[in-house]
This record gives C-alpha cells, structure tokens and sequence, in this order.
C-alpha cells in the first residue's frame, strides 16, 4: 500500500513522514516543489529508507500529479503543501493564491479522477486528508470561546485567506462529487526542523547570534502551541479514522501570548546555554511595529477530536519547549546550512506596472526574490501601509520605479506630485535606513535648468525650472538627508513598449497624420526603461559580490549614449518604422505647455562607466527594438 504527501519537505510535513515510517512500512510517495522552507535536510534520516519516495515537484503541475497517482495509485493523499508564512503573504500574496488554492485545486481533480477509476474496497477506502490552520477561523476576543469545528470561516490575511478558500474547495468536493475528504486544523506547531522565519526558531537563531529578538506589536497576541510530533499523531488518527466530510481541530491546549513564549524560550536559553556575559537572552528583546491584520488571539477546541477520535496532545508546552530547544542546540550545523541556503536577497520593487517597473520587475528575478507592488497595490500616500510593508517583508533593496511623472499636471496637482515625489521618497529613506537596506531611486534631468551649453555631470548645481523637477530634485535631497544606503539614478526620455511615451505617440500620429511637427530645439538621449532596468541590475549585482558596496552609492547620470533633439527623434522612429511622414522642426516656443522644459537634458555618464564599467549603447539601438517590436504587434493583430 501507498499513500501520496505533498509538501513533506516542509517542517510539519517532514515530521509526518519521518513519524509515519517510524511506526509503518507503509510506502511514502514525497511530492514537493523544495521552495525556500523545504530541504532535503528534512529528510536526510530517511536517505536509505526504501520505503521513502522523494519527487521534487509542484502540486499546480496537473500533468505531474496525474502521473504520480496512475503510477503508485495510493490509496490516501496527505496534502500539507502550502505557503504558510503569514508576513510573506502580506508582501507577496500571489504565491498563497497559486499553491494554497490552485494547487490544493488540482490535487483534487486528480484526487477525484482517480477515485471515481478504483472499485469496490479499494474505492470505499480512499481518502484526502487536508491539512490546514485555525487562522482560517479568524480571531477571537480574550473571553471568547475557543474556536470549533462550526465557527464561520473569517480570515484576515492574504495566508489565512488562501488556506480559507482551500477548506472550501474539498468541503465542495465531498458535498459536489462524493470526493471521501477529510481536514483538520491545526493551532501554530513548533518542534524540530522548522523554518528559521516562524516565532520560536527565529528566536532561537537571533538570541544565540547576539542580535535583536523582535516582537510585534504588544507581543500579547496569544497563540495555541501545539508540538509538531502530536500534530503527526492527529494526522495519523484523522485519516485512519476520521468520518468521511468532517472536520477536526487539533489543538495543543496551550495558550500562550508571544511575549510569554519569547520570554519562555530566553528564560529556558538562560538555563541550557548561558551567555558568556552572564546577561540574560531577555535583554535582547525589542518590540517593532505591529504587521497589518494582525490576529490578537487563536485558541482551538479539540474537544470532536479527543471524544469521537480518542486523541488528545500530550506534550506540555514546557516540556516541548525545552525539546525543541535541545533539539536546535544539537543541529546548529542544521540550522547553519539552512540559513545559507536559503540567504536570497529580497528586492522590494514599487511602481511595478509603469514602463520602468515592468522592465525591472522581469530583470531584478535574477538577482533574487522579488516582491512587486504597483500604485493599486500600493498607495504611496498611505505611509503606514508603506512603512508596514518595509518592516514585514525585510527587504535588502528598495527599489523604487514609482513616481509622479506628469510634467504638466504637476504645475495644477502640486501636493499630489510632492505626495508622491518627495514625502513618500522620504518614508522610504527612512525605513530603508531603519532596516540597513539599500534604495534605488530613479530621478530625471529636470532637476536641471538646461543652460549649460555641455552635459551635465552629477556635482552640477541643480535648479529646476517646474515643478516636476523641483519634487524630483527634493525627494533627491530627502534620501540623502535620511542617511540611508542609496543608489539614484538620473536619467531622461524614457520610453519603452509599454504606457504613454514618445515613441508611441509619434506612432500613433503618424497613423493619423500626414505630418508632425517637432520640437528641435530640446537636445537629449532617449534612454529606454529596458537599459535603465539592465544597468541597475549591473549596479546591483556589483554591489552584492563587493565586500566593500559602500564605495559604489551616491548618484548617477544613465542615459543612453549620443543626443538628439525631439525632432530627429521623431524621424528615426518614423524611419524605423517605415512610415514616410513628413516631420517639420519647430521651436519649443510655438508649443504652450503649462511646465517649462529644460533645452539641455544632456547627461554625462563618465562617473558610471568609471565606478561600475558600464558601456553604454547608442540610443538608436534600443529605439529600433522597440519600435519594430510595436510595428509587429500592430502588423499581427
């Protein structure tokens, strides 16, 4: 006999297969895509296990998990697969839409697929056995009845929401199709091999590498601990002998606020593994800003579970406590290569769908794990939010792609472009300090007042001549007036395939015209958004591999190489895109505009190429891609 689990590379999942074979013969068939919290460390105990089948893969491949049940058609799936970090859902929630919900959705499919081919006992003993939280439940006051099986589903984060939608799901499935279904949900688990991010881990590694302990909010948010090896016990209970369709709660019977177990957790480090200095682990407690839908209590009745099922835990949390400790004190080369593995620089990216965002959004993947917000995601004006977001998701750069960039609208919406230009810059500043992060920000030539008869070099005095400029130049003065870490790029007449710009607008006019007239007295370098993304991820990837990064920040001048005016501008496009227009050259003057421009927005790059050993192009390279890549898209639509 068989039986199929998913995510059992995972912390709980790891447990229950290492358990499952320590009290069966039984074969596991290990299905796991081996994201950032699953290791074949986990499994390492079970390398010469015949009975363990590992398949590295993941639950939304339908085809992958079609295959798997026709070839070792179990006779039970486990699914504890699932994104589970509740900050990372807040930061990130599409990846908890995709595992926690089209996954859980495929597995059912096939789960229902190869129920309805089995006969007679073989089909009446299948079973799919959900794993999911009590955060589905929502929250609860601190007089409220623990949760059971019959409250309300009312979750209150991206995560919790996810998991909500999953419990859906089967329970559809067993009502819709017959699907022989069972779920449980589970208080918070701790125990051996769990990821260094969740609370009593992540304690654990912080107090005994000397650094800050941090506690949400109050820290008096109060959870049900239930140790990892009775949640593998349940399991095994439930789908042994659960009743098709229902649902259980397993609880540990342990309520504990945050701030007990934290001080717990010290008070026990205190004992096993004394500080040299004899200080306690407690003095390395700091509280920081609570995250966004923060739950203040869970607690579970496992009452169903203990009178129909005959389970209840046994460990106290004392006593799991102290295991737990041991447990990482003795796998320190464990939690080492953990750590290590999985030190992906994360990359914050706002103003994700603008020209600049998009291009950035795809390049910086390479760099490491991206987490992108653009303006309906993000309200930049909301600062609390904003600061929420840097504090919960921890990034290693910040970058910021977002901006007001209405040159002429700026002049009526004045707060707005300030709103955004130059207080939202500074609240970045500020917390990307707070956190030691690094910030990108992008600014533009208009910072200049274009009478410099030669290029502009960075130490040249700035003086906009709008009010565009004069919020691009002030956010500027906020980031270096925080003292954060920061990286700003200069740059000009940007343009790309994507939103409003130049190149598309002189395509489209010319769709409609027979002739344009341009501006020629406005000299620049079209830069497109695809070469500034290209040269921060070059700046970037500098800056990682250096052990002294420090020498590379301040400001820059990135354009493209060569200038031009708007006017010749035009006619290249037109040329490129074999569109034979008449252009006529105009003054700037024969156009009214409520924002003055700069005639110069020349821009030297020398500093770049000196720091970085950045080339770069002509503008007419990019401007080619481009504009023959939008002539095809017309052309085949």
């Amino acid at each position: 006999m068989t039986i199929l689990v998913t995510g059992g590379a995972g912390f709980i999942g790891a447990n229950f297969v290492i358990d499952w074979l320590a009290h069966s013969d039984e074969t596991v068939i290990n299905l796991d895509k081996l994201t950032y919290a699953g290791s074949l460390e986990n499994l390492a105990s079970l390398k010469d296990n015949k009975h363990h089948h590992f398949v590295q893969g993941d639950i939304c491949d339908a085809d992958l998990v079609v295959q798997l049940i026709e070839k070792h058609q179990p006779r039970a799936i486990v699914h504890f697969a699932a994104e589970s970090h509740v900050d990372r859902s807040i930061s990130g929630p599409e990846a908890f839409v995709q595992t926690n919900i089209v996954g859980t959705f495929r597995l059912l499919e096939a789960a229902k697929n190869h129920w309805h081919s089995l006969q007679g006992e073989e089909k009446s003993a299948f079973r799919f056995l959900h794993v999911s939280t009590d955060e589905v439940y929502g929250t609860l006051g601190l007089d409220d009845p623990a949760f059971s099986e019959t409250n309300p589903h009312e979750p209150n984060s991206p995560y919790s929401a996810s998991k909500a939608a999953s419990d859906h799901m089967v329970r559809a499935y067993f009502h819709t199709y017959g699907l022989p279904v069972l779920t449980s949900n589970c208080s918070n688990n701790y125990g051996p091999l769990q990821f260094p991010e969740k609370l009593i881990p992540l304690v654990m590694q912080r107090a005994l590498s000397g650094q800050d302990i941090p506690i949400y909010g109050d820290g008096k948010q109060i959870r049900d601990w239930l140790y990892v090896l009775d949640h593998c016990e349940a399991i095994r209970t439930v789908l042994a002998s659960g009743k098709m369709g229902e649902t259980y709660n397993i609880g540990g019977n342990s309520e504990k606020t945050n701030l007990e177990v934290v001080n717990t957790l010290c008070e026990k480090l205190d004992q096993i593994s004394p500080k040299t200095d004899g200080s306690s682990y407690k003095q390395q407690i700091t509280f920081v800003a609570d995250r966004p839908g923060h739950d203040r209590r869970y607690a579970i009745n496992a009452e169903k579970i203990r009178t129909q099922l005959g389970w209840q835990a046994k460990q106290t949390f004392e006593k799991g406590i102290e295991k737990t400790i041991n447990w990482y004190l003795d796998n320190s080369a464990w939690l080492s290569s953990i750590l290590n593995r999985t030190n992906e620089k994360t990359i914050l990216l706002l103003g994700a769908n603008g020209q600049l965002g998009r291009a950035l959004k795809t390049k910086l993947a390479a760099l490491g794990k991206v987490i992108s917000y653009d303006r309906q995601q993000m309200d930049l004006q909301n600062h609390n939010a904003l600061r929420a977001l840097i504090q919960t998701s921890k990034p290693s750069y910040i970058v910021n792609a977002a901006a007001y960039t209405a040159v002429d609208k700026a002049e009526q919406q004045q707060d707005l472009a300030k709103a955004v230009n130059v207080d939202a810059v500074a609240v970045l500043a500020e917390e990307a300090k707070n956190i030691n992060a690094i910030l990108v920000h992008y600014s533009t030539d208009y910072v200049f007042d274009g009478k410099k008869p030669g290029p502009y070099i960075e130490s040249d005095k700035a003086s906009p001549m709008n009010v565009y400029g004069a919020t691009k130049l002030a956010g500027e003065r906020a980031i270096e007036a925080s003292g954060c870490k920061h990286l700003i790029f200069r740059t000009s007449w940007v343009y790309s395939e994507n939103g409003h710009n130049f190149v598309k607008t002189v395509l489209r006019i010319a769709d409609e015209h027979e002739e344009l007239k341009m501006v020629a007295d406005q000299v620049g370098a079209p830069t497109s958004a695809d070469l500034i993304a290209s040269v921060t991820c070059q700046a970037l990837k500098t800056l990682m591999s250096s052990g002294n990064p420090g020498e590379y920040l301040g400001s820059y001048n990135l354009v493209a190489a060569g200038n031009t005016n708007w006017c010749e501008f035009a006619k290249y496009i037109l040329e490129v895109a074999a569109k034979d227009k008449c252009v006529l050259s105009v003054s700037s003057s024969d156009f009214k505009s409520a924002a003055a421009r700069p005639k110069n927005s020349c821009l030297d790059t020398t500093k770049l190429k000196n720091k970085f050993g950045i080339t770069l192009p002509a503008w007419q390279r990019d401007v080619k891609t481009i504009v023959q890549t939008l002539v095809n898209e017309v052309v085949d639509a």
